[in-house]
């Protein structure tokens, strides 16, 4: 089995996602609900560190029920609330000093907020008659805060909101960092989750063995069957267009993932998109070595494996931006799943010219035989290799004729029997 995360670091991680955008407030709902005393004791020194390095620049407040003694002591200051008024606010010590001068002393061998909850709540039925609420607004200490507030607003500049942006865009976190941490958290789900790349290559190292076995050393002939060539560089391009489909459920997820920080300003979508392509871009290069199995068992030239392996990284990274825009509308893995699987289906038809003829095609479904990926990919393999190629003809009346259309070929070279020639590659594109 494989150990996750445990409570203390999702914590952390959690916490750690917040302060992408360098916040100057950091509000935290009951961060240590769920931990042991170790390990809340451990968050909230962390919390603390963060505050004070940031000198100044970073407030946090936090909710917490109930904490003992050693979490106490980590705090600046104490909100104590009654269905949300305020019962006291101000350090730990002036709490006890001023509970203890209204009549409820704090004894020693109790946390002063354990006490402070049991005297305060009616449920205890500790002091029901004190209002603590009528207490407090009438003390010293919401006095000196409410005159403190005031005094505050008086000598604030009048440009409060520029100060503001000013500040927080002067600690932003560089568009670079950003895109650097989100291309490494990319890195690390991909290495955590072997469905993603891992299922991947192994698929495509299956579909190259299969692809090239059925495809073994084709014959270079002008006949009938010549549209076995450019049907097996179609299989090519399909390979890398379905293999995505398997990452639709991980799109989703990255998605909504992303919807959430983009509108909690952890980062702009420039930076989501940016590293979204580095790090796919990269990552798919894993998938090379898969092309090479399938295209030399096809027995095609070597000289043009570049421009292939160019040609299917860019219909692997075409076939995902398609899968992620489907996946955008759909807001549904699995409706993006079948939606996916549907679309593949309709473009597969006009790729490569086998099942239709790309001269034949319906005018109706023109435009969507030429904004297919897998029409644009496989018109371009299927150029590349075959100006690479000699075809043997048989000779009819002298001249090369393709029984299959019908279409006349010129012969670059004559065999030595006198009935077969050699046709360019070149010249059967030319047709």
């Amino acid at each position: 089995m494989q150990r996750g995360l445990s409570g203390g670091q999702k914590k952390r991680v959690e916490i750690s996602a917040e302060l992408i955008a360098s916040p100057s407030i950091l509000l935290l709902d009951e961060p240590t609900s769920g931990l042991d005393s170790s390990i809340s004791l451990e968050v909230i020194s962390k919390i603390r560190e963060l505050a004070k390095a940031s000198q100044g620049r970073l407030s946090v407040i936090l909710s917490i029920h109930q904490p003992n003694s050693s979490l106490l002591q980590l705090f600046d200051h104490l909100l104590l609330l009654d269905r949300g008024s305020t019962l006291f606010f101000g350090t730990v010590e002036q709490s006890i000093a001023y509970f203890d001068r209204i009549g409820f002393p704090c004894p020693a061998s109790v946390t002063p907020t354990d006490f402070f909850l049991k005297i305060t709540d009616s449920n205890f039925n500790f002091s029901e008659e004190f209002d603590f609420k009528r207490e407090y607004l009438q003390s010293i200490e919401a006095e000196t805060i409410n005159n403190a507030l005031e005094d505050h607003k008086k000598n604030c500049v009048q440009d409060s909101i520029k100060t503001v942006e000013r500040i927080a865009k002067a600690h932003r976190v560089s568009f670079l960092k950003q895109v650097y941490v989100l291309i490494y958290r990319e890195y690390s789900l991909a290495y955590r989750d072997p469905t993603l790349y891992y299922f991947q290559v192994a698929l495509l190292t299956a579909f190259s063995f299969c692809t090239g076995a059925i495809f073994l050393k084709l014959p270079r002939n002008v006949d009938a069957n010549f549209n076995i060539i450019p049907g097996s560089i179609l299989w090519l391009t399909l390979m890398f267009s379905w293999v995505n489909v398997f990452k639709v459920y991980h799109i989703s997820r990255t998605d909504k993932r992303t919807v959430h920080e983009v509108s909690n300003n952890k980062y702009p979508v420039s930076a989501f998109l940016v590293a979204d392509f580095v790090s796919t871009a990269t990552l798919t290069v894993l998938f090379f070595p898969m092309v090479l199995i399938a295209y030399f068992m096809m027995g095609f030239p070597a000289v043009a494996i570049p421009f292939v392996i160019l040609c299917c990284w860019m219909t692997s990274l075409a076939s995902e931006a398609m899968l992620s825009f489907i996946v955008k509308f759909s807001h549904n893995a699995t409706t993006s799943m079948i939606l996916s699987q549907i679309v593949l289906v309709v473009i597969m038809v006009f790729g490569g010219g086998v099942f239709i003829a790309w001269k034949d095609c319906p005018d109706y479904w023109v435009w969507i035989q030429e904004t297919s990926i897998v029409t644009q990919s496989s018109r371009a393999m299927i150029m590349e290799v075959l100006k690479h190629l000699e075809f043997r003809c048989l000779l009819t009346d002298g001249v090369c004729i393709s029984p299959g259309s019908g279409n006349h070929y010129r012969c670059s070279s004559l065999d030595s029997d006198g009935f077969h020639c050699q046709v360019n590659g070149r010249e059967i594109l030319a047709v």
